[in-house]
């Protein structure tokens, strides 16, 4: 069994900055699954609120959250409890893994930083609208 938790611990800061290597914001939310046993599995990080826009950041050790509906929970959190409109993330142009991961869940590459990084390694820049995100139940959001 997989449950989600709004990200409130210390350890759970410490386990996504050893993936996800994000810095802590004023503004810093996130979303931890845990499974049955109380070991995180993984968590989504959001900050750099704008009007309608923020910046994710996801970490996933076992990607069977994702059948347990990790990003519909993500997607309901940022785009309904949140309201915004447009959720952002980057990664780096050398980590084949995240983006193709990224662009298989729905993100769009609207930006390459070159040498975003460091020299020779890009930052890629993704976007994913309200409108479009197949992660959010539909006929809910219609009602």
């Amino acid at each position: 069994m997989i449950t989600f938790t709004p990200m409130t611990q210390v350890e759970e800061w410490n386990w996504v900055t050893e993936r996800a290597r994000c810095m802590r914001m004023s503004d810093t939310g996130g979303i931890v699954a845990y499974d049955g046993d109380g070991k995180i599995q993984a968590i989504c990080v959001f900050d750099s609120f704008t009007v309608d826009n923020c910046t994710v950041h996801l970490a996933i050790d076992n990607p069977l959250v994702l059948r347990h509906g990790f990003l519909n929970e993500v997607a309901r959190h940022l785009f309904h409890v949140c309201d915004r409109k447009r959720l952002f993330g980057m990664a780096r142009s050398d980590n084949a893994k995240a983006n193709k991961f990224n662009e298989k869940i729905g993100w769009k590459v609207v930006a390459t930083i070159p040498d975003g990084f460091a020299d020779g390694i890009d930052f890629i820049v993704y976007r994913m609208d309200r409108d479009e995100c197949r992660w959010l139940n539909k006929q809910k959001e219609a009602a």
